[in-house]
């Protein structure tokens, strides 16, 4: 990482195009780690797990305190193919079910082969996600909602129960709300927040943003820019 070069800059937070440079050798970088995260929300805070579990050593670059979209969210964890929580609640969702739906409702936004191994890992995440004590429940509400109530944790968060595809498969709700009073996002982000402040190979730079990328000629990424 490097610090800042100029103060030239106002109020807002620009994003430059990324600094080429030929040797990455000749760089005077100020600090240097393995792998580095810019924001701290939920994404963030999986990915610096799943680094630093690899045995990389992580720094997350944060703007403001961390949280951000995702501890204002419903903390809702978008996850099927059988779940535990679907099946204690009556319905037999498979990934191929998944993936059909998902399919009808993202198009070639998203290829093939990425939506299908969403769809078959789909399980496994809400697994890992437990073992940081994320915690989500059985319990559907009576009729559709945009957002269930509390004592309600598994819901259509989509339109799964209409349209072609339910016709193709037998519909499931997907939409795992973490347990939690009311807007459940911020329970989300501080588990995941203490497994990461508790691990010994992520650091947290808070009040810093990346302003440019550093890449070699190949546009291979070697660094950022943080102010």
């Amino acid at each position: 990482m490097q610090s800042p070069w100029s103060a030239e800059h106002g109020s807002a937070t620009p994003v430059e195009m990324p600094l080429v440079v030929d040797d990455p050798a000749c760089v005077r970088w100020d600090d240097v780690c393995d792998v580095l995260v810019a924001g701290f929300g939920a994404a963030g805070a999986c990915a610096a797990l799943e680094a630093a579990a690899a045995g990389a050593k992580v720094r997350i670059v944060e703007r403001f305190e961390g949280g951000g979209a995702s501890a204002k969210s419903g903390g809702v964890v978008y996850a099927g193919g059988g779940t535990r929580y679907q099946t204690e609640a009556g319905y037999n969702d498979t990934p191929e079910a998944m993936f059909a739906y998902l399919r009808q409702e993202v198009g070639d936004a998203v290829s093939a082969a990425t939506l299908k191994r969403f769809c078959a890992g789909s399980v496994d995440m809400l697994r890992w996600l437990e073992r940081l004590g994320v915690r989500f429940a059985a319990s559907v509400p009576p009729r559709k909602t945009s957002y269930p109530q509390n004592s309600y944790y598994l819901y259509y968060s989509g339109n799964e129960a209409v349209g072609d595809g339910a016709r193709e498969y037998a519909p499931a709700p997907r939409g795992h709300r973490v347990v939690g009073d009311g807007m459940s996002g911020r329970v989300l982000y501080d588990t995941l927040r203490r497994a990461v402040d508790a691990h010994l190979f992520i650091d947290t730079m808070c009040h810093a943003s990346v302003r440019r990328l550093v890449t070699d000629r190949s546009g291979r990424v070697i660094g950022a820019q943080v102010w």
